[in-house]
């Protein structure tokens, strides 16, 4: 199992990590020490061989070929290739780690959901734990060489007490294939929660489904290990670092060697037999690459692979107590010793005490940050931010302050009692300077002016200009709707007046539309004639233009008094 060696730096307390280096197993010199011993071995032989075996001359080669290997040292950048390796495999490490499936919550499942206290009840929750755990060792025997030399085969399973030999026999008989047989367990554990269920030990269909979710979690984590078993890191990436760190160990080895100064006053090195940065290189890049082969796959024998037979042995026994032991087996329901206090803290020991320090995990850091007084006031203008939107465009959002949203809160409903106040006026009859008349005072006063029009102008002829206007229709009732029309698209002042002018030629127009020969033709003189062309059309009954009227002012009176209330407005 990992080296554990957390308890030891609980406290970061002086020289904690410095004990640490004085570990053997599990440490880094225990990976490297034969490495190393053969690298201070070569380069010993190196030197040796360099200093008593070789001529002048073929010193000086020697010496060109330590150069251009200390030149070319450098030019592979060992360093951050080897730390992306081992990072990527620790990464595959930890990943596999979080594989390692625990039936806890299967057995809990079981438990809760499997009633029944007699024989019957027990043989079935132990059952279904007995299969998890037999399916977990059959697949462990096929990635992890440690379970596999605890049981060899699946006689030591069943000697083991694991499988019955009639449960062997069916494994036995089913004929290999490139499938797992660890499966088979997991198939009997869904025929016995089915069983489970037809004899009513299983509530509802739902608890069903709870239990082979579980059932189908666990089993996916076991099957997740095999697959990294089966795709293993690229071994190309393995293959270059492994290269590329041992050729960098061989120019180390040749590249640092201490050089004798020439004769010729050439340069040379003070021999002192070892070059310590040699061997401190050779430490650094060898150990990084030996701790990658270590984390390659954590189920083998290493210090710090996984001790999959003490998890075996762990979930055994923890699964059979939880479905067995503790089934039903509930103390009695009391009340706690603060049942009426409502503020209470848990006592502490005098050990603890002394050095006890009560933080409000609840209260953040924020707390403690005041605002001075002249500075805690909003700010009366607006505050411009630029947000960015889409990673590309910007644009400016006004952020008002709530004192300003206030101020100009009031000052629209002000505006809008003065609006109210001077449509009650405007009802009244009188609104500052302009005059604007009621629906009905405006009907009346058309009314009379109807009148005083029609016997006043009864003899004149009807006036062409207003059918220079009106081309689309020939009846009275047209010509007013067209000349309202055309009063009403006039602009600026002349609104009013325009739309007003437009009314009263549509109301001459609807009244005067017939002409001479058609008033003739009501009078008793020219009754009997057949030579009178025919009447034509009567104009609209004033009441309908009365409607009309009505109609026309409900959809004119807002946009007036509102638009034009400073202007003053003659409707005689």
């Amino acid at each position: 199992m990992t080296v554990s060696y957390t308890k030891d730096v609980v406290t970061a307390r002086k020289g904690a990590f410095f004990r640490l280096l004085f570990r053997w197993r599990g440490s880094v010199y225990k990976l490297i020490w034969k490495d190393f011993l053969l690298f201070v071995l070569f380069y010993l032989i190196v030197r040796f061989v360099y200093r008593g075996l070789l001529n002048k001359s073929q010193k000086r080669i020697f010496e060109e070929i330590c150069k251009y290997a200390n030149s070319y040292s450098s030019i592979i950048p060992i360093s951050l290739v080897i730390g992306f390796y081992v990072k990527e495999i620790f990464s595959r490490w930890q990943a596999m780690f979080n594989s390692v499936t625990w039936p806890d919550r299967m057995a809990m499942a079981v438990t809760a959901n499997i009633k029944g206290i007699d024989d019957r009840g027990r043989l079935i929750r132990r059952t279904i734990v007995r299969y998890m755990i037999l399916g977990y060792i059959m697949n462990q025997t096929s990635i992890c060489p440690s379970v596999k030399r605890r049981f060899p085969t699946l006689n030591h399973i069943t000697q083991a007490g694991l499988m019955t030999p009639q449960e062997e026999k069916i494994i036995k008989e089913i004929p290999d294939s490139k499938v797992n047989k660890y499966a088979i367990p997991f198939l009997w554990t869904v025929s016995v929660i089915c069983l489970a269920r037809k004899e009513g030990r299983i509530y509802n269909d739902y608890a069903v489904s709870v239990l082979n979710k579980e059932l189908m979690d666990f089993r996916a984590g076991l099957g997740k290990l095999l697959r990294y078993y089966a795709v293993s890191f690229p071994l190309v990436y393995t293959q270059a670092i492994t290269i590329a760190v041992y050729m960098l160990v061989i120019f180390i080895l040749f590249g640092l060697q201490f050089l004798e100064p020439r004769e010729d006053g050439g340069e040379g090195d003070e021999d002192h037999v070892v070059n310590v940065g040699a061997l401190l290189q050779f430490y650094v890049y060898v150990g990084w690459l030996k701790v990658a082969e270590m984390m390659i796959n954590p189920f083998g024998d290493d210090d710090d692979d996984f001790d999959m037979n003490s998890l075996i042995d762990r979930n055994i026994e923890y699964c059979y107590l939880i479905v067995d032991d503790l089934h039903a087996d509930l103390p009695p329901l009391e009340k706690d010793m603060y049942w009426d206090r409502e503020n209470f803290t848990l006592p502490y020991t005098v050990a603890l005490v002394k050095n006890a320090k009560k933080v409000n995990t609840e209260v953040g850091s924020a707390e403690t940050v005041t605002v001075p007084e002249g500075k805690s006031e909003f700010v009366s203008g607006t505050i411009r931010l630029s947000v960015e939107l889409n990673s590309a465009k910007r644009r400016s959002v006004i952020l008002i302050p709530d004192s300003e949203r206030r101020r100009r809160s009031t000052i629209a409903e002000d505006k809008d009692e003065e609006k109210h106040q001077k449509v009650a006026a405007a009802e009244e009859g009188e609104v500052g300077r302009s005059k604007v008349l009621h629906p009905m005072k405006f009907l009346q006063s058309m009314e009379h002016q109807l009148r005083t029009f029609d016997s006043s102008h009864a003899d004149q002829p009807f006036d062409n200009r207003f059918l220079e206007r009106d081309h689309e229709v020939d009846n009275g009732y047209g010509a007013y709707s067209s000349s309202v029309g055309s009063g009403l698209f006039r602009t600026s002042t002349g609104f009013v007046s325009g739309a007003y002018t437009g009314m009263k030629r549509a109301v001459n127009r609807g009244l005067r539309s017939a002409p001479e020969s058609h008033q003739k033709t009501d009078s008793p003189a020219s009754s009997g004639s057949s030579l009178s062309p025919p009447p034509p059309p009567s104009p609209p009954p004033p009441s309908l233009l009365l409607v009309r009227m009505v109609s026309f002012w409900h959809s004119l009176a807002n946009p007036i008094s509102k638009r034009f209330s400073g202007t003053e407005m003659d409707i005689d």
